[in-house]
């Protein structure tokens, strides 16, 4: 198991790199601190290498500037691109913290063919609602056919390994948790994954 913290940004090629040379890793915990724009996190992973023992992938994207949610908007095909250069992943953890609810919520768009043969929980915190969520949660039911369990929760907690507060946005219980059933209830699905809105 190897737990990173990916600060600065920009080396964040070469820190992946590195951490898929190791043999036998198969724990990967990532904290990715955002300091200027989510851009510099999706180009790096859209570089990512391949990491051919990885299992089980925790990661932790911390934004120091959310107070302008035009910084914060995910392209979720870095996300895909994670599960490709990870062939035996079977876990997939994804924590976003300070979530903000975009005014301007964007069409979802069915991604492409992808598939997965051994992915078989995703975990996505820090939800609220926001249109790259309900995306990112139509693809993989419909192309990870080996799914079998997709936990949305709105709850994230502070950087750090020894932080014990959690925290969520209201507005997830208000809309946010009913907009994302209503939106996935005729969802096309691959196999017999359970979804899960906390």
């Amino acid at each position: 198991m190897v737990l990173f913290d990916t600060r600065p940004t920009y080396a964040m090629p070469d820190i992946l790199a590195s951490l898929a040379n190791l043999p036998q890793l198969e724990i990967l915990s990532l904290d990715v601190f955002i300091t200027i724009n989510i851009s510099l996190v999706e180009n790096s992973l859209r570089m990512i290498p391949p990491f051919k023992t990885l299992k089980q992938l925790n990661l932790f994207i911390f934004g120091e500037c959310m107070e302008d949610e035009l910084k914060f908007e995910f392209d979720n095909l870095w996300i895909f691109n994670i599960l490709r250069a990870c062939p035996l992943l079977q876990k997939l953890s994804i924590m976003v913290t300070y979530p903000k609810l975009h005014a301007n919520q964007k069409e979802n768009k069915d991604l492409g063919m992808f598939s997965h043969n051994e992915l078989k929980v995703i975990e996505l915190g820090g939800c609220i609602g926001n249109w790259y969520e309900i995306e990112f949660a139509m693809n993989v039911l419909k192309y990870v056919h080996t799914l079998e369990k997709l936990i949305m929760s709105p709850f994230w907690k502070e950087p750090g390994y020894f932080s014990s507060s959690w925290y969520s946005n209201v507005e997830w219980f208000q809309y946010g948790r009913e907009m994302v059933r209503e939106k996935l209830h005729c969802c096309e699905t691959a196999g017999k994954a359970q979804l899960v809105l906390i």
